[in-house]
This record gives C-alpha cells, structure tokens and sequence, in this order.
C-alpha cells in the first residue's frame, strides 16, 4: 500500500473580520445546534420542563391536601380519651401545624406551581414573539419580491437590457467584488431570482408562488436539456493503482484538503471513497465528491451542466446516480455511517444522496455550494463553507436556512483571492477557511466537528479508492 499525506503543515493566520458571535471574530456563523431556531426549540424544551414540573408539584399538593384530612381526622378526641390517644392526637396537631406551610403558603407547592405555569407561560410568549417577528419580516421581504420584481421585468426590452443605471451598478459591483467587497454575491442572489421569475411571467398558463422561484427555473431548464439528450447510462469505475492508506482527517481542513486531491492527471476529478476501520471493530465511511467538471451537457463526465440544474431542480441527477454506483462498489452497508463532504455541485450531490438514497448518512460538509433552496434541504447534520466573495453559493437565490440541521460558516478568502472568482470558489482558498474553523469554539462549529470525531473513532489509518465518474451513451 502508498502511505499519502494529505494535510497541510503550516496554515496561514486566520483573516480578521466582523462576526455575530463571541468567541469566532474571524467567520460569521449562523444556523445549527448554537442557531436561532435551535434556541427558540431550547426555550419551547424549557417551557415542557417548567410544565413538567408544575404539574409534579401539583400532583405534591394533592397528596398533601390527603395527609391533611388524614391528620385532621386523627386530631379529633372522644370525650374520654386514653391518654395514648391524647398524644398521637397532639402529635397530628404538630404534624398538621408543620405541613400547613409547605402545602399553602406563598412558598408551598400550590403556589410555585404556578409560578412554574406562569414561567412556562413567559417562555413560550416570548419564543411566539420572536417567531412572529421573524415570520413578519420574511414576508415582508416575500410580498416586497413578488410585487417588485414581477412588475421590474415586465419593463421593456430595452429598458431590461440597456438602462444606464442598471450598467452603472454593474460596474460598481464589479468594483467591489475586485476590492474585495460582498456585493456581487448578493447581486448573484438577486439576479438568480429575477431571472427566475422573469421566466415564470413568460411561461404561458404559469403562476409562481412563494419566493423561492430558482427551483422551478432550474428544473424547468433541465427537463429541456434531458429530452434532447440521448439514452444513456451512469456508472462509476475504480482508478487504476488508486488504492492508498492515508491518516485519517483531523478537520474541516483535512476534509477539504481531500477535495483537493480529487483532480487527475487527465484533469477531470474523481470521488473519494475512504472505509475507517475502528478498533471497535465497526466500520464508517468518508465520502469526497468534486464540484462541476463539464459546463457542456451530454459528455462522458455527469457532473455537467445537466446535473446542476436538476439537483437545484429537485430532479434525479446523473452526477447522484454515479456518486451511489461508487458508494455501493466500494462496499458501503446500509447501516455503516458515512460522511459525505462535497465541493460546489458536490455539495448538492451531498445533500441529495442525505436525503434520498437510503445510506445512514450521519454529517454532510459542503464548500462553495449552493444549498439554501427548498430542494436541498438539510436531513442531517450539515455544515456549509463560503466565501463571501465565491459567487457560486448564491446561484439558487436563497440564503442558507437558520435551522437546528444546517450550520453555515462564512469568512473572507485571502485579499490575493478576492479578485478572482475561480481562485475565491477553489477548494484550496476553502482549506484556509476550514483552518480557521478548526481553530473556532462556536458551538454549532464545535458541535459538528466533536460528531465527525465521533463518526471515526480512534481509527489510526484509512484506507481510500478514487472511482471514476462516467454516462456513456447507448442505443435507443
């Protein structure tokens, strides 16, 4: 076996830039186990346990109102009592006396109670607000969108194409982008859903709702490109003399070192299936899946064009069915845990075959992919990494969802990067990025990376095949 090393000996220092949360002021990170939406369901888990314990205390104050009657029965005396009745008849007086407080005092059981409801009442109110503030804005946002931009390509051609203003603010983000700034992504993101819904206003009989429109577009596009293309059929197949040992990955960099290493001599890239024997005698997976490698449609190559548009399309994608044959070629059971870690289309591979392909996919880690539409949808645990220069994660139109299941990481690339839309979306400026969040205590970055750790184990080797992507046309 070639022993290979895949990591990286002297990171460069972290890039300083404003960040949401203490304790990570190189990256912005949102969504995930430390998100907004994971502490709104902490705060509705609190409430539950506030209920749970109100009612426990109300169940308390009902055996005691039993005791009660108990002792008051004992408190009575005959005209003639023994003395031995007098003294257990005193003794349940003192007992009574005692009791009293606990069971109706303004400390007792009944009262904190419902000081308990009334917490649990506090928490959810103010968990109802924010969700209604939140709900509020984003459909602000959404009625904005679809009055505004329907009516927007609706102008005239010429107005669409050749308003000076409209070239004016091409040029400046243009410039911002060279400077390094962030507006040409959230141009991208804006020009992803006009172009959508510009489509959908001249598809005769068609009425977009809602305001993710670029699933629809891109399926659309896809179903058009399918039936002009010719039957085939996908298929992986293993790289020659590929087979190698290699220290297992120690993070996000590692992770995305392996990305790195997918390109071939031939230039196009290959998938990375890694099996991590334990010293448990269990066994997981690590799975590396490349982005785009042909922006034509129909090549021998099924991480195309073809397969963008219809994974952001919601559409069985060749490039999907390929990375599965190499899965299941390579051995992967159905109950082993896999780690699938992909790169621009390879991201949505990811997530796809997370959601649908029935492998007990524990994490997915994505670098300069777009995942924040309705069609890749987190299912587990997913981390995303961006560049607020790579333009590329704003092709689907949307942000990154706030969930529990989805962390985004974003930072800046290096300023010899920013210029450079290939060198900001390249997988090696990504591993300075996943550097950085090595090094980060956010807890949704942490919380990934201590899952990954566990995934693997104590696993001193992996051993890992490359498998060669193909669609070869046949015979009608």
């Amino acid at each position: 076996m070639v022993t290979t090393t895949l990591r990286h000996n002297a990171p460069p220092p972290p890039v300083a830039v404003a960040s949401p949360r203490p304790g990570s002021e190189e990256l912005v990170v949102t969504g995930g186990p430390g998100g907004t939406r994971a502490r709104l369901d902490d705060l509705e888990a609190c409430a539950k346990s506030l209920d749970s314990a109100a009612t426990s205390l109300g169940t308390a104050w009902t055996v005691l109102n039993g005791i009660q009657q108990k002792l008051d029965d004992w408190s009575y005396l005959p005209l003639r009592p023994a003395p031995e009745q007098t003294s257990a008849a005193e003794a349940a007086q003192r007992a009574r006396i005692e009791l009293e407080p606990i069971r109706s005092s303004a400390h007792g059981t009944r009262a904190l109670a419902d000081d308990l409801l009334d917490l649990a009442r506090q928490v959810r109110s103010a968990r109802a607000q924010y969700e209604e503030s939140d709900d509020f804005t984003s459909k602000l946002w959404g009625a904005v969108g679809r009055a505004f931009i329907p009516g927007f390509v609706h102008l005239p051609p010429w107005v669409w194409d050749y308003t000076p203003v409209l070239a004016v603010k091409a040029f400046w983000d243009g410039a911002s982008w060279i400077a390094g700034g962030d507006v040409p992504t959230k141009t991208m993101e804006r020009l992803a859903r006009v172009t959508a819904y510009r489509a959908s206003l001249l598809t005769p009989g068609f009425r977009l709702l809602g305001d993710d429109p670029v699933p629809w577009f891109a399926g659309m596009l896809s179903d058009r490109i399918d039936a002009m293309l010719p039957e085939h059929e996908i298929r992986a197949l293993p790289v020659i003399g590929s087979r190698t040992e290699a220290p297992p990955p120690d993070g996000f960099e590692d992770l995305t070192a392996r990305l790195t290493s997918l390109e071939e001599a031939d230039g196009s890239a290959s998938v990375l299936v890694e099996r991590v024997d334990k010293a448990d005698g269990t066994v997981a997976w690590i799975v590396s899946i490349p982005g785009t490698q042909d922006w034509g449609a129909g090549g021998s190559d099924p991480s195309d064009l073809p397969s963008n548009l219809e994974l952001m399309g919601g559409r069985p994608a060749d490039s999907t069915e390929a990375v599965i044959d190499a899965m299941r070629r390579a051995g992967i059971g159905k109950d082993e845990p896999v780690v699938l870690v992909g790169h621009s289309q390879g991201g949505m591979v990811a997530m796809d075959i997370a959601a649908h392909a029935g492998f007990a996919v524990a994490l997915t880690m994505t670098v300069g992919s777009p995942v924040g539409a309705r069609t890749t949808k987190a299912t587990t645990q997913t981390i995303s990494f961006e560049h607020h220069t790579d333009a590329v994660p704003q092709f689907d139109g949307k942000d990154n969802p706030d969930g529990p299941l989805h962390t985004t990481v974003k930072g800046h690339a290096r300023e010899s990067a920013q210029g450079s839309a290939s060198q900001s979306h390249s997988t090696e400026e990504y591993e300075i990025l996943g550097w950085r969040a090595d090094q980060s205590d956010d807890p949704s970055i942490k919380a990934w990376r201590d899952e990954f750790k566990e995934v693997i184990g104590d696993a001193d080797v992996v051993e890992s095949r490359r498998w060669k992507l193909q669609r070869l046309e046949t015979a009608r």
